[in-house]
């Protein structure tokens, strides 16, 4: 082969794979984009779902109220019921809030008890930081009133009361009785963790409790619990909690804590004190 054909098969050879490389680019670039749109597309058909989803929370959640307003009985007992809604089928949770325990009013020894059964520490830690934790509580402000907390979280301000601590017991307490709670706990209307927490820790008495509760049983026996810790009295403030399937192990719970008074000023039937939602997985047991 003379130099120039040479030359010219070299040339010819270099555009060559200049374009295989270019193609190859253009190949990884449209790939990209395609994963790009999918995932995209994918985000906003969760977002989408999520919306709705919380839409149906929030709809069972009103028509709850709705019926809690209707009904010349006062809800005092923690409460199931299931809503349908536009074909799905929503379990919605009443909880009268002293059925928790009362962060801003509760006695040295029930904040004792809950520190001790749920957050696990041991007793004379657990009394130390339910003083710690009043003596928080009753700083008073520029009228000469206590502070209080205005919300569970404010509870960490408390010095002791970590996040690790605070995590195991915030279900189980309220900062929403504040100015209008006794500080007792509504044995009737309290989760299992809270009437274990009542029984001193004895799961038992407190699965039974709330077995005879649930059942719908009459004259429930309390006595093993502390009297001056309990009051069965009813509230006007609830958690209405809604929970909406999202698949077979993911539910979207839809929570508002309300004031039922109604407010004179603005004509409103209710007063939504907070809300949130939060998504929760179900994981399968194990087999053995």
């Amino acid at each position: 082969m003379n130099p120039e054909a040479a030359r010219s098969a070299r040339q010819n050879g270099l555009a060559l794979v200049a374009v295989l490389w270019m193609v190859a680019a253009l190949s990884i670039v449209v790939v990209g984009m395609s994963q790009g749109v999918r995932g995209e597309t994918r985000r906003t058909s969760l977002s989408r779902q999520g919306i709705v989803q919380g839409a149906l929370g929030t709809a069972a959640v009103n028509l709850v109220i709705q019926e809690m307003l209707s009904s010349a009985e006062p809800v005092t007992r923690l409460t199931y019921k299931n809503v349908t809604y536009q074909g799905t089928e929503i379990a919605v949770e009443i909880l009268p809030v002293n059925g928790l325990i009362d962060i801003n009013n509760a006695s040295e020894a029930l904040l004792t008890k809950l520190i001790s059964v749920q957050g696990g520490m041991a007793l004379e830690r657990a009394r130390n930081l339910a003083q710690a934790t009043i003596d928080i509580r009753s700083v008073k402000d520029s009228t000469g009133q206590s502070r209080g907390f205005e919300s569970v979280e404010d509870w960490l301000k408390v010095p002791g009361i970590d996040y690790t601590l605070y995590a195991r017991m915030k279900n189980l307490v309220s900062a929403d009785l504040f100015g209008v709670g006794s500080g007792r706990v509504n044995a009737l209307a309290a989760p299992p963790a809270v009437l274990a927490v009542l029984t001193g820790g004895n799961t038992g008495q407190a699965l039974r409790i709330a077995s005879d509760r649930d059942a719908g049983r009459t004259g429930i026996d309390t006595t093993m619990l502390n009297a001056s810790e309990i009051d069965n009295a009813s509230t006007r403030r609830y958690r209405i909690s809604a929970r909406v399937p999202v698949s077979t192990d993911t539910q979207l719970w839809t929570t508002q804590t309300i004031d039922l008074t109604a407010i004179k000023r603005d004509g409103m039937p209710w007063r939504i004190l907070h809300a949130e939602r939060r998504y929760e997985v179900t994981r399968p047991e194990r087999s053995s």
